[in-house]
């Protein structure tokens, strides 16, 4: 992208026409295009760039809004840090996110809203699982949980357990006793700290949101 310097030195070429009012003309056309096109930036640079509804301000502000409603709503799920899981951050901003049950979804917000969002603080965010924008429709798995699989489950994560009715972390996900090879089982923790068998059935462990959905 050329520099207004640059713009306004293209300004001398039309100083050789041979026509005046050709001349004239031309440069009054390259000057109001100048004029446009940085004004056009001073929008994007502060954000008041409209599509003649809303300004990018005010749809970044929209979208931050929404979001904290969705994270407000699901703060067990849901988490904010001023570091991502490595200590980088991007200068006055901050990351939210929500686990999903299918994965992660997150935005990065300036500290002016950081209030906005009710959710537990972390020291560091946890590590990016390779989310995209258009990974957006992950949202709406939060209130469509579906039943995890076996090799779904992970040692300390949290799953409902639709049958017993109750939460409960994982300790151990693969468990292997000699004469049962045929039995998928894990193990879980107590609120002791001891562990109990459990053996997986399809369609009975659910993303802990199964919880709230059942509540509603």
């Amino acid at each position: 992208m050329l520099s207004k310097e640059e713009y306004l030195k293209a300004l001398s070429v039309v100083e050789n026409y041979d026509d005046v009012d050709e001349m004239i003309k031309n440069r009054e056309i390259i000057e109001n295009l100048i004029k446009e096109h940085f004004e056009m930036l001073d929008k994007i640079k502060t954000g008041e760039l409209s599509d003649g509804y809303h300004t990018f301000n005010e749809l970044y502000y929209h979208r931050a809004v929404l979001f904290s409603i969705i994270c407000n709503e699901h703060k067990d799920v849901a988490y904010k840090s001023k570091e991502h899981h490595d200590g980088t951050m991007y200068d006055g901003m901050f990351i939210v996110g929500i686990n999903t049950p299918q994965g992660q979804y997150s935005y990065h917000y300036d500290l002016n809203v950081w209030s906005m969002f009710d959710v537990p603080e972390l020291e560091f965010a946890p590590e990016w699982d390779g989310h995209k924008p258009s990974d957006i429709e992950r949202l709406i798995s939060i209130n469509n949980p579906q039943p995890y699989k076996f090799e779904d489950l992970k040692e300390g994560m949290w799953v409902w357990d639709n049958q017993l009715k109750w939460c409960f972390e994982i300790a151990i996900c693969i468990v292997e006793i000699k004469g049962y090879e045929n039995l998928k089982m894990f193990k879980v923790k107590n609120y002791d700290d001891s562990l109990t068998l459990m053996i997986f059935e399809e369609n009975r462990f659910y993303p802990v949101q199964m919880a709230n959905v059942r509540c509603e």
